[in-house]
């Protein structure tokens, strides 16, 4: 096993992370609308039900999000390599997934919102 493989390393400490702050934004959501903590996109900040929606929803996706990348970061213990390249691939990886996860929780919210009209 390689555990010092930026592949492996990037991926576990980033995964880690991602879940520790799905938990906490789970248990500890933003509870008004801002511009600091929380998912924020122009449909979540629409209104109130909209953000309190999508900040359930994204807890969820952030922990989702996270054990993908603990999963994968396991090909870096396969790689016995330690290039720099390992790392930048993995950053690649994280950003494509946290798009991923962000995408659809705001297409989930839209969906929320067209089921759920205000009155």
């Amino acid at each position: 096993m390689n555990t010092d493989n930026p592949l492996f390393v990037t991926l576990a400490v980033c995964g880690t992370a991602v879940i520790l702050t799905g938990i906490f934004t789970k248990i500890f959501p933003p509870k008004k609308i801002n511009i600091f903590y929380g998912h924020r996109t122009r449909t979540s900040m629409k209104n109130q039900r909209n953000w309190d929606y999508a900040q359930k929803h994204f807890a969820s996706e952030l922990i989702k999000a996270g054990v993908l990348m603990l999963l994968f970061s396991f090909f870096g213990l396969m790689i016995s390599s330690t290039e720099v390249y390992w790392m930048v691939m993995a950053l690649i990886f994280i950003s494509i997934i946290l798009f991923y996860f962000s995408w659809r929780t705001d297409r989930a919210v839209k969906k929320f919102e067209t089921k759920n009209p205000e009155i």
